[in-house]
Order: C-alpha cells, then structure tokens, then sequence
C-alpha cells in the first residue's frame, strides 16, 4: 500500500498505476523507502520540490540551486507564486499584442516586444485577422491571462486531463459547444514536427495550444511555432 511518503516522490510512477505495484524495480525502490521511514514534514518538503523539478523550466538552473540550498541547509526554500520578472514581461508583452491583433489595433503595441521579437514581426505570423484564426488566438489569449492571473481559466480543448493530472469534468464539446465548428477545425488541423528533415513527430493545433506552457524555457519559440501553425504553417523544425 502506497503511503503518504512516496506522495512527495515521483520515483514511483503513479500512484493508481497498478502495474506498478507488480515492478521488482519499483518494489525495491518501496522497500528503500520504506526502511528510512518516518521523514518528519521538511524533508519530505524537500523531496517534494526534488520530485516537482523540470528540467525544462526556463528558471531551471536557479530551481537546482534552491534545491541543492535546500538540501544543504535541511530547510525547503520560500515559496513564491510570483513569475520572475522578464518572464513575466514577455507573457504580459504576448497578451498586449495578440489582444490588439484580434480586435485589428496592432499599430498601437508597436513599442512591445517578446524576447526580442517585435510586435510586427508576430503579428506578421499570424496574418489577416480571420474569425477561425481570431478564435485560436483567443485560447493562446486565455492560456496568456491563466498565467498571469491564476483564478483565469483555461480549457483543454484535445487533453482530458488538467493542470494536475485530474480528469476534466466538462468536455471540449460541451464547453465549446457554441463554436463546434472551430474546435473541431482546431483538432484536425496537424502540426508535423521534423528533425534532419526527418518526420519525428506530430500533434494537433488544439493539443499544441493545449500544452503550450509559459513556464518553459524555449517559451518564445513555441509561441512563434503555434501562430505560425494558426496562420496555416503546420511544419516545423524540432
């Protein structure tokens, strides 16, 4: 039986994964666990952070640091909600100027930028203003606003899960059911990702947008990646 020890540590996979449970590898791995049993609440804190660290974070240098700080000093470093400053910048300078696309005053977010891309050039990605187009740029928009803004909500429009891993109660259909048509669009328009020139993978525009995620270090590139596929452009280079 799973306790509340391996909660805090993902070295165990899922937890309602049962074939699991049946992993020498993973068996052994409870039983080393098991024996260094109880942890008192900060280390296991501490093997939480450790559990939770992505290498992919664009902040993930400094992550490893409070992690090794963390280690070192036996103490779990302070929270903090607060994206750090040019992230957060970037995400406001994307929602500024893909608001202004969509309601045709793009003119006037001309002194912006993101990580060094002008406003006009990303603009330039997308195109004329079409209503399929607008939409998509609407769920980048709400995926923008959800992250500078954690009570704004975002739906998954191909992911059944959320943020958390926890099953979506309202499904794309029902929550998009007054545009059917652009949903739909979304799910079958493909991106097709190339390596060497090489096909290596390929997802849906709605699942791209769907984990599109403002935390990541290659943010600038995945949003340029994700207006140019809005625009019609579906290849892209990994």
């Amino acid at each position: 039986m799973r306790d509340n020890l391996r909660l805090c540590w993902g070295n165990c996979g899922a937890l309602d994964d049962k074939s699991l449970l049946e992993d020498k590898e993973i068996i052994s791995i409870d039983a080393l666990e098991d024996s260094i049993t109880p942890l008192d609440k900060t280390i296991v804190n501490i093997r939480g952070i450790i559990t939770a660290f992505s290498s992919c974070y664009h902040e993930a240098d400094k992550e490893a640091e409070r992690i090794i700080q963390a280690i070192g000093s036996g103490e779990p470093p302070a929270e903090s909600k607060e994206r750090p400053p040019q992230r957060k910048r970037e995400l406001q300078n994307s929602l500024d100027i893909l608001l202004a696309w969509c309601e045709g005053e793009s003119a006037g977010c001309s002194s912006l930028d993101v990580g060094g891309i002008r406003a006009d050039e990303l603009v330039a990605y997308l195109g004329e203003p079409r209503p399929l187009k607008i939409w998509q740029v609407q769920r980048v928009i709400d995926k923008l606003r959800q992250a500078l803004d954690y009570s704004c909500s975002y739906h998954n429009m191909a992911l059944d899960i959320d943020g958390n891993g926890q099953p979506i109660d309202i499904k794309a259909e029902e929550y998009y059911k007054d545009h059917l048509d652009f949903l739909n669009q979304t799910t079958a328009a493909i991106i097709n990702c190339t390596l060497d020139g090489e096909k290596c993978q390929w997802m849906s525009l709605a699942l791209g947008i769907d984990l599109f995620r403002p935390c990541n270090w290659n943010y600038v590139g995945n949003l340029v990646i994700i207006l140019k596929a809005i625009a019609g452009a579906r290849q892209t280079s990994c």
